[in-house]
């Protein structure tokens, strides 16, 4: 390519970044978002309602509108529509948009933990020498160990009742008792996919290793070009693919759980086909 050309693509990425760099500054400060700041966010909201699609220039735009509706800002809180706008972002390889749609999958009580890990193994191992977005596998090692950290103990609670045999508190309402028990008892087998005690402690010891050994043995054995040559709207699938790989390599041969872990090409979780983006009806920031 030639230089020209990539210092002309190195200034204007700088330049988008200063923008939504100035956005989140106004976000932060008492004053909020300028009209000038609502009128361009407006813009990217009809095009985006009116293609289905974004300008690359605007994916940091559509995120941050995407962060919007998550927290209720400006916008009526909506969780759905803020995962659909991350999902669509994180397909078109936009790295921030995959780490906040990991993060909301953390903190959703019906997804497979299997894929949040995935998830989370492919985005580190992706950005971890990539030196413009290194920064991101840093927030996400911490968030994949909050995360397995967290796991165990949800799913000890889950069993819980039948683990020890003690209640679960102090109630003298029986039926009120029986009906607690029942909702942990579907929590832990929706939520968690059966997962025994024995399964979640194997899990987050093979996902430790997966991370240990990303940073250093498997440097040279992880072949990225395999992932990366796949069609750009397959990149959650690639993702998910290289966290896969990387945790497999960790478990154990003896260990039937690893193999669980290799996702398919199917539908469901974080592959959504036959999604609806037509339209999203996005409404305008109020001026």
């Amino acid at each position: 390519m030639n230089r020209l050309i990539i210092f002309f693509l190195f200034i204007c990425n700088l330049s988008f970044a200063s923008e939504c760099k100035n956005i989140d500054e106004q976000l932060k400060s008492s004053d909020g978002l300028s009209v000038q700041t609502k009128q361009e966010l407006n813009e990217v909201i009809n095009q985006f309602n009116a293609t289905q699609n974004i300008e690359s220039k605007n994916y940091c735009k559509l995120n941050i509108v995407a962060k919007l509706f998550y927290k209720g800002e400006y916008f009526k809180h909506d969780e759905e529509i803020s995962e659909k706008l991350f999902y669509f972002l994180a397909n078109k390889n936009y790295p921030q948009a995959q780490f906040n749609l990991a993060l909301l999958g953390t903190r959703k009580s019906e997804q497979n933990p299997k894929e949040i890990i995935n998830l989370l193994l492919g985005i580190y191992s992706k950005y971890l020498r990539d030196n413009d977005y290194s920064h991101i596998s840093g927030k996400v090692r911490i968030l994949l160990n909050d995360y397995i950290e967290d796991l165990t103990n949800k799913v000890d609670a889950c069993h819980f009742k039948t683990a020890t045999g003690a209640d679960l508190g102090d109630y003298v309402d029986k039926e009120k008792e029986a009906r607690l028990i029942s909702k942990n008892w579907q929590l832990c087998k929706e939520t968690y996919s059966k997962l025994t005690s024995k399964e979640a402690n194997e899990i987050v010891v093979s996902t430790r290793n997966a991370l240990f050994k990303t940073d250093t043995d498997f440097r040279r054995e992880i072949q990225w070009e395999t992932y990366e040559n796949r069609q750009k709207e397959d990149a959650l699938l690639a993702l998910l693919y290289i966290g896969a790989f990387v945790y497999t390599l960790s478990v154990p041969s003896h260990t039937p759980s690893g193999t669980s872990f290799i996702p398919d090409s199917g539908c469901g979780g974080f592959i959504q086909c036959g999604f609806s983006w037509n339209p999203m009806n996005l409404p305008q920031i109020p001026m």
